[in-house]
């Protein structure tokens, strides 16, 4: 087998230098064809400044440790935005990324090289160009009979060619052995090449601090006094600490909108959100809309609550009124997890959404005050007008 593996490393590496040489060294990439998938993942546009914080990145990368401010961070927003299969929406993830991001460009014919504290690749994502990758299954442990990722997903000794918009050894959010996507043994550039690269190594040892951190003030929020949840058990606590994801919200935000399916519970911690709810009624002939403020969510606060517990569409909308901070439960959490008291203490802090009728009441009561307060500031300002004309018409009489 390792013959067989050598001589493969062989025919690859003679195939490729003939190509070279066949092409003179310059990359034989054709013109640019639009393709809707690629134009779907969305273009990345690396400006300079960027650029500068991602090469401060790469001098710092055996630092394990955020170093940038909140001004780099904002500069590489867009760029880490992109990268939505790494980050899944999730802004802690987001910040691990940030600090172990650089950018790499490679001439068509070069092999890539990994660092010399790496034993394995770290993640790639391709900007531009065209990769050749060839993968290898581990060998496991004497006593350990798992079988690998890359056994699971690729054939030993075949050469994957990966374009514009792919990602090589994909990370995860959770353990590096378990979650990875096994990265590629080698890595070859078909054409000039544009990339974006992810310290395995930095971004894992990030983000286990930052999840020790959010463990810890997940907990901390479970047991503040004046959230509804510190009345559970404590086993039921310990049970909820990994399902609980901590999302900061600008103003301005919808949350939530009406009309739709909504899969989160939002515990607010920090800020104010206003609901609001569309009414639709018919006036004069023609069709209006019109949204009615209901009630403000403060710290404490709880909503979302209505599809997760009755799998219907949200009836009303909610949008942040300042810089909020939630926690986020999904129902498929609830469902498991909030069998006993979880369920119990959710149902019990529900609120209540106001029907059409009792919006249309409202509105006919508040369009009734209105044509009242007109209607009697219209009559004091007519009986002023004909005060003052008397008063002229005597100061003129002679």
């Amino acid at each position: 087998r390792l013959n067989e593996r050598k001589s493969f490393i062989e025919a690859t590496a003679k195939a490729r230098e003939e190509e070279k040489q066949r092409s003179g060294g310059r990359d034989s990439q054709g013109p640019p064809i639009f393709n809707r998938r690629i134009f779907g993942v969305g273009s990345i546009a690396i400006t300079a400044t960027a650029a500068r914080v991602m090469k401060r990145n790469e001098q710092l990368e055996r630092e394990h440790k955020f170093h940038l401010s909140d001004s780099e961070r904002l500069v590489l927003k867009n760029i880490i935005d992109s990268l939505r299969l790494i980050h899944r929406g999730r802004s802690h993830v987001k910040l691990a990324i940030a600090n172990s991001l650089t950018h790499e460009v490679y001439k068509a014919f070069d092999y890539l090289q990994k660092r010399p504290h790496e034993e394995q690749f770290s993640c790639y994502y391709i900007l531009h160009g065209s990769l050749e990758a060839t993968y290898e299954p581990a060998a496991p442990a004497d006593d350990d009979d798992r079988v690998t990722v890359s056994q699971q997903m690729f054939q030993p000794n075949i050469v994957y060619t990966h374009g514009m918009g792919e990602y090589l050894g994909l990370l995860s959010h959770g353990d590096e052995d378990q979650g990875d996507l096994a990265p590629p043994a080698t890595l070859y550039c078909k054409t000039d090449c544009e990339l974006l690269r992810v310290d395995r190594a930095k971004f894992h040892a990030l983000m286990r601090n930052i999840e020790a951190q959010l463990r810890s003030e997940t907990i901390d929020f479970l047991n503040a006094e004046w959230n509804f949840l510190s009345q559970l058990p404590v086993s039921e606590k310990e049970a909820l600490v990994p399902h609980l994801v901590k999302e900061n919200l600008r103003p301005d935000s919808l949350v939530l909108k009406q009309g739709e399916r909504n899969d989160w519970l939002y515990f607010l911690t920090s800020g104010r959100c206003q609901a609001y709810r569309m009414l639709s009624f018919q006036e004069d002939g023609q069709e209006k809309t019109e949204a009615f403020a209901l009630s403000t969510f403060d710290k404490g606060d709880m909503f979302g609550e209505e599809s997760p517990l009755q799998g219907c569409e949200s009836s009303l909308s909610v949008c942040t009124k300042s810089h909020v901070t939630v926690y986020r439960l999904h129902r498929n959490q609830l469902t498991v997890l909030g069998r006993q008291n979880l369920s119990r203490l959710v149902r019990e802090h529900a609120g209540t959404v106001p029907t059409d009728a009792q919006l249309r009441q409202r509105r006919s009561a508040v369009r009734t005050w209105e044509a009242y307060r007109c209607e009697t500031a219209a009559s004091l300002v007519e009986g002023r007008r004909e005060k003052l004309s008397r008063i002229k018409r005597i100061q003129s009489a002679p």
